[in-house]
Formats: structure tokens, C-alpha cells, sequence
């Protein structure tokens, strides 16, 4: 997978690739930056804005709008510049772009979104599966799947037999919950049960509780908790949410984060728009990315996206 390839980094212990650029401003701005949609990404859109306003403090606005719309539906319908989305878009959405602008929408990586599943320290679990992770946190009950209430359910077998399951999960209104019922749940509801609480507050209430799982986004800083290699539909062995494997995109709970531009071919970006991707594919910017919980692509990453912009 070429994509998986260029975003592999060659210093895995720096969550910054020393390969990225230091943002150039390439023009003063004194306009306004118009932000599309990001629903699951407004901090992240948004902090990107805050950092280019900072390097311009003449520009106005940077707030992503309030919408009920899918990313691509907003842009097609709406008229946005940019907007976010963990996911590339469908063959539909892009027809309905096409048909109603006259070309495709530019699809560009700015970072990589992940989920730990994580448990007690002392918990001997060696693996779990995508179907079982389903199981255990939605309310669902998929065709062939027995609940799966103790640990004992799951394969452990002494003093774990009996030991019953405690969920925990991220704050139910944060954008992590959401992604993670998308991606992990398959758009089911959650179980009931779930405790709920920031990814710090997730982390340490696992490390406390023998019983306890949980999730939570990113696979750094996990504290005291384990975390659980996955095993992929299909695959026999599970994989642990280190950097190289979330990166490489073998970590099942790992996917891009995209941002979606309208360019028209051959006609240059707005001022705004085209400063604040030059700011997204720099360090800064990238900086802005992990402290927001993604992984940060690397430099060689940054060019070839930047390159789909020409």
C-alpha cells in the first residue's frame, strides 16, 4: 500500500517526523478563513486555525460551522472550502460533488486517528478480535454472537473465570465516543453500563479496577494499563497499537484523517485556504496535530499531499 509506505517514519520515538518543514508564511492574511465542516474533528480543525492566526493576526474567523450534514454533503450543497472527515469519500458523494461543481474534491492526509483497547495491568488476556471488541461495548446482538459478560467468556480461565467485565469509555459527548462507536461499534449503541470520562479519567480507572476495558484514542502515554494487541477480520494474530503499526495502517483501529478541498483544476486556492494547508503540512502544524491526539504524518507524507494541491 503505497499510502501505508509513505506514511511510515524513520524515528518512531518523536511523535513529530524530522523530516517536516517549518511553516514559510507565503503571504500576510488580513482576510477571513472560512472553515467547512468536521464533525468529529471541530478541536482539531479549529486548533489548526487558532495556530495560523497566530502567525497572522490581521485574519479573521476559524470556527467550524454548526451542520447536520455529512462533510461531503456540506460541500457539495454549501459551498465550503475544505472540510474534515476520517474516511475517503464514497463514489456517490463524489458524483453528486462532481455534478454539481464540475470536478472532484482534493483529498489530502493531515494525520492519522487510532483507538487502544486497554485493560488492568494484570489482566492475562493475550488478544482480542474486532468482532469481539464489538461484543463486548455495544448493545447489538449481531447474529452468531454470545454475550460476553465475565472474562471467563473471553477464554481466561482461574481466578479471571468469573471475573465480570466493567466498561469504560470516553466522555459521551467527545468526538473520540463518536468515532469510536463509528469504527469499533459499526454505528451501534453503546452498552449499557459504559463509564464514561476523559481519556485520562478512562486510563485511571482501568489501571484501578482488575475487571475493567477500555478505550481510548491514540496508542502513547497509556499510564499504568495494558494496552491489547487486536486481531483483524480475518487475521490470526493480533496487533499491538504501537507507532510503526498505527502509521503502516496493520493496526486494525487506525485510519486517515482527511481534509477535503474544492480547487478547481488548474485555478489557484484563496489566499486563506492555501495558508492554512500550508500551515497543516508544516511542523507547527503537525504539532497542533499531536497535541490533539493524532499521529502526525511525516514530512515525506506532507509533500506528496501537498503535491495533489498543484
Amino acid at each position: 500500500m503505497i499510502l501505508a509506505a509513505l506514511l511510515v517514519s524513520a524515528a518512531l520515538q518523536d511523535p513529530l517526523s524530522p523530516d517536516l518543514l517549518e511553516y514559510q508564511p507565503a503571504a500576510r492574511l488580513r482576510g477571513t478563513l472560512q472553515l467547512g465542516p468536521a464533525p468529529g474533528f471541530e478541536n482539531l480543525i479549529e486548533g489548526l486555525a487558532e495556530r495560523l492566526k497566530q502567525h497572522h493576526p490581521d485574519l479573521r474567523g476559524g470556527q467550524a460551522p454548526a451542520t447536520t450534514s455529512s462533510t461531503p454533503q456540506a460541500m457539495t450543497k454549501g459551498g465550503y472550502r475544505l472540510g474534515l472527515l476520517g474516511r475517503r469519500w464514497t463514489g456517490s458523494e463524489v458524483s453528486d460533488f462532481r455534478f454539481q461543481w464540475g470536478y472532484r474534491p482534493t483529498e489530502l492526509v493531515i494525520a492519522i486517528d487510532a483507538f487502544s483497547i486497554v485493560v488492568h495491568p494484570d489482566n492475562p488476556i493475550r488478544q482480542l478480535s474486532l468482532e469481539e471488541i464489538e461484543t463486548i461495548f455495544s448493545s447489538a446482538e449481531r447474529r452468531g454472537n454470545r454475550p460476553l459478560r465475565t472474562w471467563g467468556d473471553l477464554g481466561l480461565n482461574g481466578e479471571w473465570k468469573q471475573q465480570r467485565i466493567t466498561l469504560y469509555g470516553m466522555d459521551k459527548q467527545s468526538s473520540g465516543r463518536r468515532a469510536f462507536q463509528e469504527r469499533a461499534l459499526r454505528g451501534a449503541e453503546f452498552a449499557a453500563g459504559v463509564r464514561d470520562g476523559s481519556g485520562k479519567a478512562v486510563l485511571n480507572a482501568v489501571a484501578e479496577d482488575p475487571g475493567a476495558i477500555g478505550f481510548v484514542r491514540g496508542c502513547q502515554e497509556l499510564g499504568q494499563c495494558r494496552a491489547v494487541p487486536l486481531r483483524p477480520l480475518g487475521g490470526a494474530a493480533g496487533v499491538e497499537p504501537k507507532p510503526e503499526s498505527v502509521l503502516a495502517f496493520s493496526y486494525p483501529l487506525a485510519w486517515p484523517v482527511y481534509v477535503a478541498v474544492r480547487k478547481e483544476p488548474g485555478e489557484p486556492l484563496d489566499p486563506e485556504t492555501a495558508e492554512f494547508l500550508r500551515l497543516v503540512f508544516s511542523r507547527d502544524g503537525q504539532s497542533v496535530v499531536a497535541d490533539a491526539g493524532f499521529l502526525p504524518i511525516t514530512g515525506m507524507t506532507a509533500r506528496q499531499e501537498s503535491l495533489k494541491l498543484k
